[in-house]
């Protein structure tokens, strides 16, 4: 951002939006809000599925693809690439209107929130750009090329989290995600 000008950057942000929510909803993910340049999505919530954890999965690598092709064509017009990282974690959450008397809105709270939202700001530490929880892993790994990263100590956690890089989604027959 600081070799572009803001309306050039509210531009830039629109595109990558765009690309990003378009993968979380293709796969059946609800924007939950966004953050500054983050997004906040949610699987399951208000209705679970059982492969809700593969969804979120599928969509995150989805969203890396989307990625590239958005850098390629900001690459053309001269713009720096755009850098991701994504945490994913599988849990219990409570879901509904939060807020007070003058402004609420839907939302999920919960420690699986806070977890996910840990594991995304570990991504650069951790060298990789998709990071997933044990409990999400044991859920998708027949599924994906990935491989174990190290545990770590989140904020808000007494217990290290073993963490995983997903690489990509292996193909299934007939699946055109």
């Amino acid at each position: 951002t600081e070799t572009i000008d803001a309306e050039a950057i509210n531009e830039v942000k629109e595109r990558y939006f765009s690309a990003m929510a378009a993968e979380i909803e293709h796969h059946g993910g609800k924007i939950e809000k966004y953050i500054g340049d983050a997004i906040m999505a949610v699987f399951g919530a208000p209705v679970s599925r059982a492969d809700d954890a593969l969804r979120a999965v599928r969509a995150a690598t989805r969203m890396r693809t989307a990625l590239d092709r958005l850098n390629a064509r900001l690459a053309a017009r001269g713009v720096p690439p755009l850098e991701t990282g994504i945490g994913v974690h599988t849990g219990e959450v409570v879901a509904g209107n939060i807020g007070s008397e003058q402004r609420m809105e839907y939302t999920v709270i919960g420690d699986a929130v806070n977890l996910a939202s840990r594991l995304e700001g570990a991504t650069k530490e951790l060298g990789a750009s998709l990071v997933v929880s044990e409990d999400t892993w044991r859920l998708v790994e027949a599924h994906v090329e990935g491989r174990a990263l190290a545990e770590v100590t989140v904020k808000g956690r007494a217990r290290p989290v073993r963490c995983y890089a997903v690489d990509g989604v292996k193909a299934a027959r007939g699946d055109a995600s």
